[in-house]
């Protein structure tokens, strides 16, 4: 299985890509990730979702998993991305520590830095 995710603050069109928060748009940040997995039951599959940081309460941003139903396979495709989201329950961890600790659970960064 390959996995990857983009930190948005980080790539180069984050500025127009961003609404940094406020009442229509409160998302100040958000990490993608992308599963491939090769051998799936119907070939290959593709799972696309997101983390994004919401200003909810008070100054720091909690995250907020956010993914459509044909995606789901991944929780159990991908045990190490399940834990890690189970140790994380509850804490309000930012985007850079998050996406540190999806590097070390094996993801790539494919982030985008230059136009």
């Amino acid at each position: 299985m390959e996995l990857t995710f983009v930190h948005t603050a980080d790539a180069w069109y984050a500025d127009a890509n961003l609404p940094r928060g406020g009442p229509r748009c409160p998302v100040v940040d958000d990490v993608l990730l992308q599963a491939w997995w090769e051998e799936g039951p119907e070939g290959c599959q593709q799972a696309d979702f997101g983390v994004e940081w919401v200003a909810v309460r008070g100054d720091t941003p909690s995250p907020k998993l956010s993914m459509f139903s044909d995606s789901w396979w991944v929780f159990s495709a991908c045990q190490p991305l399940t834990a890690l989201l189970a140790e994380l329950s509850g804490q309000d961890i930012q985007p850079a520590e998050f996406c540190a600790r999806l590097e070390a659970i094996g993801f790539a960064d494919a982030t985008p830095r230059e136009q």
